[in-house]
């Protein structure tokens, strides 16, 4: 007998809606189209866990409408497709927003409020929504378990995390280091460069820019510069917030350079400036410069420039030309150079003679109309010799913004050193080199010899730190801008000062006589993906994966994923990986799974704890040794996976922090105070919503839950989750 589907006379969409899932609610048809299935063959779907302490979006619905699709349409060919949900509930987005509730920033954190009450919150605020998601997961139709799902912060999840670290520890691919990383200011931590490459996070902004004048020491000149008068490099920064922690300047040993005599524009000192031959035109290159070729014609200008005289336009050609105009010629040469005729510049010659006037050639063929018009606005320039950037090197110069000196080997600071990244595709062919705020910055000045210090002065605890604090404030070291905010997006909306930091920065070295050039510049900048607020490149001491040493597998395995549309993977994805480089997995805050590791305090011993029982173990040893008074998780029972056992459990900050446990020479170890990068936690899911290897081993040694045959998110997380599912399966 075939079966009968109900008629309808109208058509009352709500109403076959609420009739369809009451009807596989009643008869749980979710449930049995998983239970029907079992011994069949798997279809693994990986689900990627948002957090819950958002509201779901109409991208939500439409996300989940599409991967709903695929696996019904496997479960009706016969496979068994079990769908684990799951939330993400730790990171930033969590923190932020409980910190804007409470009213607090990161700072406050364990002296306004405790830590353990902080987490306490974050715990609370974290499954704020879930009934609200539950209940649009279950209107909309889309199949998951929602009553099993895998929680980021439950201890199980976080042991079977710690387990992926040590496996990762003990192939030796983590390490620790201290470089300049990503630096989020408002969100107080550091950030990995996949991070940094989510959709958004580079914007178009404009800056102040400024081409700083620095004055060589002139018995450090080589002899081809000697007797030249003071001389000046010139480089172009779009950061001036970094110049006061400028100790180096940076050359391309094989690029022509030049000497150019010519005139401040805003002091109006004669000065001589070295910079790259090739980018002459784009520092002298614009309406308010010309060029001269001979001493005697540059001379001609001294006085318009030094003494700023307001010549009137018959003035400036006479004293361009060297002549005096006769009255009744003038109309007519004025016009030989600014008429709309465009004339030659042999037919100005032929005319300049016919009136009596024997005028050189060059300086006809050098004056433009803008010239003549405007000579005693403009600035005359005049190379005067070339040689190579090798020969540069070693050459001191004076510090540009003197607030203080590095604190270690400030001798060695403030010359010029030889690097083969800089180019001449844009600003001066000089690179401004501030190694305490740029990768590139640190690594050349490391190797210079000796090596270039960077600026780093000590705190009232003797700590080495940067002229900018980690809240992205000047610290009292920098005079009149000690308190201020290197960037003003990092104020409270409505407290920015009208003149950013680099705005007055740049008014003090025009003042000075150290600004060649300033203006404003529009350019890609990052922001954190979180706070929308501008990163620093700042130095860090952290913790990262060394993705470079596995990064060709990783690449090659993505060869082995069936990507649709394929060019996501072999463009996007593909490139990405070729051009990874190492994880920063660090993160100085307290909501997240802390990075398992104990040290010494001089860093010589440490250990990587992979599991409880491991934890517990060497707790033992620490209370036998006297540097713990007692195992804090005693009531924990090893081997015990029961739900009621793993409850007794608390794996955060909080309290981890407080095990002390002992190296193998009795010195006390305590933990690395950083947490790690949420992604880790979410790129672990294929193995921790399991508890893996802890329990459900044949899961995943058994291929039944592992690899995923469907992955279905937004093309973002092609630097995100797909990501970090690919770094740690590999």
């Amino acid at each position: 007998m075939k079966a009968k589907f109900p008629e309808y006379k109208g058509l009352d969409l709500p109403k076959v809606a609420d009739e369809i899932l009451n009807y596989w609610q009643e008869n749980n048809i979710f449930e049995k189209s998983v239970t029907s299935r079992e011994g069949a063959k798997p279809f693994v779907f990986f689900e990627g866990p948002p957090s819950a302490n958002g509201l779901p979006g109409v991208h939500h619905v439409l996300a989940r409408a599409i991967k709903d699709i695929f696996p019904r349409y496997k479960t009706m060919k016969g496979y068994q497709v079990k769908r684990k949900a799951g939330w993400d509930t730790h990171g930033l987005p969590i923190e932020l927003g409980v910190e804007k509730e409470l009213g607090i920033t990161k700072e406050d954190i364990g002296k306004k409020i405790s830590v353990e009450d902080y987490n306490a919150a974050c715990r609370k605020a974290v499954m704020r929504y879930t009934d609200i998601w539950n209940d649009l997961t279950q209107k909309m139709g889309y199949w998951v378990d929602m009553d099993d799902p895998y929680i980021t912060y439950e201890p199980k999840y976080m042991e079977s995390v710690w387990w992926l670290l040590k496996e990762i520890y003990n192939k030796k691919l983590i390490y620790k280091g201290y470089t300049i990383q990503p630096y989020s200011p408002k969100a107080g931590t550091g950030l990995s460069s996949h991070e940094l490459n989510q959709p958004g996070t580079y914007q178009d902004v404009t800056d102040t820019t400024v081409v700083a004048q620095f004055k060589a020491i002139e018995n450090t000149l080589p002899d081809f510069l000697q007797n030249e008068g003071t001389v000046y490099f010139i480089a172009w920064t779009t950061t001036p917030w970094t110049l006061p922690s400028n100790t180096a300047l940076t050359v391309g040993p094989k690029i022509d350079y030049v000497l150019v005599d010519t005139f401040n524009q805003y002091t109006f000192e004669p000065t001589k400036v070295v910079l790259a031959k090739n980018l002459i035109g784009k520092q002298f290159g614009g309406k308010n410069n010309f060029e001269i070729h001979n001493d005697a014609d540059f001379n001609k200008f001294t006085n318009i420039i030094k003494d700023k005289k307001g010549l009137d336009a018959h003035e400036r050609l006479s004293l361009i030309l060297g002549r005096n105009i006769m009255d009744p010629d003038w109309e007519n040469i004025w016009q030989i150079f600014v008429n709309k005729k465009k004339l030659s510049d042999s037919e100005k010659l032929s005319i300049l003679n016919d009136l009596g006037y024997k005028i050189d050639e060059e300086i006809v063929a050098s004056i433009k109309s803008s010239n003549v018009q405007l000579a005693s606005k403009t600035i005359p320039y005049k190379i005067v010799k070339e040689f190579i950037g090798k020969d540069l090197v070693g050459i001191k110069y004076e510090q540009i913004l003197d607030y203080c000196l590095p604190n270690d080997n400030p001798q060695d600071a403030f010359r010029v050193i030889s690097g083969d990244f800089v180019t001449t595709e844009d600003g001066t062919g000089i690179v401004h080199t501030a190694p305490t705020f740029g990768a590139d910055d640190a690594l050349v000045a490391k190797q210079a010899v000796p090596e270039i210090p960077p600026l780093l002065v000590k705190d009232e605890n003797d700590n080495l730190v940067p002229l900018v604090d980690l809240q992205g404030k000047f610290r009292p070291e920098m005079g009149e801008f000690a308190g201020k905010y290197v960037k003003n997006e990092y104020y409270e909306d409505g407290e920015a000062p009208e003149r950013s930091v680099d705005v007055e920065l740049a008014i003090k070295l025009k003042t000075e006589n150290k600004a060649f050039k300033v203006e404003k510049y529009k350019h890609s900048y990052p922001n954190c993906w979180r706070t929308d607020k501008p990163i620093l490149y700042y130095p860090l001491d952290s913790w990262f994966i060394k993705v470079t040493d596995v990064k060709d597998k990783m690449h090659s395995l993505n060869k082995t994923i069936n990507w649709k549309p394929e060019s996501t993977g072999t463009g996007r994805f593909g490139n990405w990986l070729a051009n990874a480089n190492d994880w920063n997995l660090s993160r100085s805050r307290y909501w997240g799974i802390p990075l398992p590791i104990w040290r010494t305090e001089d860093g010589k011993e440490e250990i990587c704890i992979g599991s409880v029982k491991e934890l517990k173990s060497e707790m033992a040893k620490a209370v036998e040794a006297g540097v713990l008074a007692e195992d804090i998780f005693a009531d924990f029972e090893v081997d015990n996976n029961s739900e009621e056992n793993y409850a007794k459990l608390d794996l955060h900050k909080n309290i981890v922090d407080e095990i002390i446990l002992v190296s193998s020479t009795g010195q006390p170890m305590k933990r690395e105070s950083d947490l790690i990068d949420v992604w880790f936690d979410s790129g672990s899911m294929p193995y921790a919503q399991w508890h893996y290897p802890f329990e459900n081993k044949q899961k995943i040694d058994g291929n039944e839950s592992f690899p995923a045959d469907f992955i279905a998110e937004g093309v973002d997380q092609t630097r995100g989750w797909f990501y970090t599912l690919h770094a740690i399966a590999t």
